[in-house]
């Protein structure tokens, strides 16, 4: 299969450039020309085609995330951040019509749990060997809508702390939200991925473990490490946490990130989210 791979790669890369041609402001057009890049060892100019891009898209995840990588293999440690000073930490205060805190997460745990678009590992996501919803949107859930106003508050913050880079610019229009939900127990994990069509991530943790030191870091979620859409041998700057039930974080949805698979039944509960700009 190699040879053949090798003659079929080139072929690729020209489709791409042509669609690129044809669609200047397709971020999974000039990804996939500077994946073909990487993939024929000319990081360089796959270096200079995510810089083209994202000189008129600066905000774009899938480039953004492309770019890491590149800067990874060529080895610019200046362009390779250290991922935990990507992330926001949060612990939001009881929300507005809520008794406490763990009123609050209960709700939203069942409503998750409830969800009828529910599904074991589907192909279409990251996630394996647990359930993932679909979009958790309801004007009917009390607890979804003080969601909503609980991570744009938390958006907010993320942003007034970043407002020099680029990326994090404020959009003139409030971005898109969606959210769904991740049940996860033994065996359950998330492989390395981003979030291409999104901006900003971020996920909340409405119910985790008290987590056991027998277990490592089982049910971590770590950052950094590279997923298989783009060809390099460098190695990632990872940073892993151990999430604790009431936390919120933020980070660019171009950045990588996993969990590692849980090893007992104990129950873990997040609920993700994208940040989308329309």
């Amino acid at each position: 299969n190699a040879p053949r791979y090798k003659l079929e790669l080139p072929l690729a890369k020209i489709a791409y450039i042509r669609a690129a041609a044809l669609t200047p402001d397709s971020a999974q057009a000039h990804a996939s020309i500077a994946a073909a890049a990487l993939a024929l060892g000319d990081p360089k100019k796959a270096a200079r085609i995510c810089d083209g891009f994202l000189t008129s898209h600066p905000q774009n995840g899938l480039v953004s995330a492309c770019r890491l990588v590149v800067a990874a293999t060529l080895g610019e440690k200046e362009l390779c951040p250290e991922p935990k000073n990507l992330i926001g930490f949060f612990w939001p205060g009881i929300p507005d019509g809520y008794k406490s805190i763990d009123v609050f997460n209960d709700e939203l745990c069942s409503y998750v749990c409830a969800h009828r678009s529910l599904s074991f590992a589907p192909t279409s996501h990251a996630t394996r060997n647990a359930q993932h919803s679909g979009d958790l949107a309801s004007p009917g859930c009390p607890a979804m809508a003080a969601f909503q106003v609980m991570v744009r508050e938390a958006l907010s913050d993320f942003l007034s702390t970043r407002i020099d880079d680029t990326y994090y610019q404020i959009p003139l229009h409030a971005p898109r939200l969606n959210a769904w939900g991740v049940i996860m127990r033994r065996g359950g994990h998330q492989v390395p991925h981003i979030h291409p069509p999104a901006w900003i991530s971020g996920v909340y943790y409405p119910s985790v473990p008290n987590w056991n030191a027998d277990n490592g870091n089982a049910g971590s979620i770590r950052f950094g490490e590279f997923g298989r859409e783009f060809t390099t041998v460098a190695k990632a700057k990872t940073y892993s946490f151990l999430p604790e039930t009431g936390q919120l974080v933020l980070f660019p949805s171009w950045l990588y990130h996993r969990t590692i698979p849980m090893v007992d039944n104990a129950l873990r509960i997040s609920i993700a989210f994208d940040f989308t700009l329309v």
